[in-house]
C-alpha cells in the first residue's frame, strides 16, 4: 500500500462550501408584503410597527392567533388583549377584523347581486 493515498480523518469543508451549507439550511428567508415592499417575519410581530399592510400580512398568516384573540377580545375586553399581546397589537388586530369583516360583507353582497341576475357563482369566470 502506498502511504500516500491513505485518508486521514474526515475531509475538511472550504469556506465555500460552509457558506453554501450555511445559505441552504440555516438562512431564514424572508418573503417581502406586496402592499409596502417591507420584509416580513412570518414567526414575529412586524418590525414596521404602523404599517397596516404588513400586520394584515402577518395576521393573516396566524389563524390560530385570530382566533385566540378574537375570543379573548370577546369574552375579556379591549383591556385584557392590550395586557396579553399589547395595545399595538390590539390597534392592529381591530383593524384586521374590520376589513375581514368588510370583505365578508362585500363578497355576500356580489354574490346576491349575481343570483338576483340569475348568474350563479360558478358561471362567473
Amino acid at each position: 500500500m502506498d502511504e500516500h493515498n491513505h485518508e486521514h480523518g474526515p475531509k475538511q469543508i472550504t469556506d465555500a462550501q460552509l457558506r453554501k451549507l450555511r445559505g441552504q439550511y440555516f438562512t431564514v428567508r424572508h418573503p417581502r408584503v406586496p402592499e409596502c415592499n417591507h420584509k416580513s417575519d412570518v414567526i414575529n410581530e412586524p418590525r414596521h410597527r404602523n404599517c397596516q399592510h404588513c400586520w394584515f400580512s402577518w395576521l393573516e398568516s396566524h389563524p390560530e392567533l385570530v382566533k385566540v384573540a378574537d375570543e379573548a377580545y370577546i369574552e375579556q375586553g379591549a383591556a385584557f388583549l392590550d395586557k396579553m399581546r399589547g395595545k399595538t397589537f390590539r390597534v392592529m388586530f381591530c383593524r384586521y377584523m374590520a376589513t375581514k369583516l368588510k370583505m365578508q360583507k362585500e363578497k355576500e353582497q356580489d354574490e346576491q347581486g349575481n343570483v338576483s341576475q340569475g348568474v350563479l357563482p360558478e358561471e362567473q369566470s
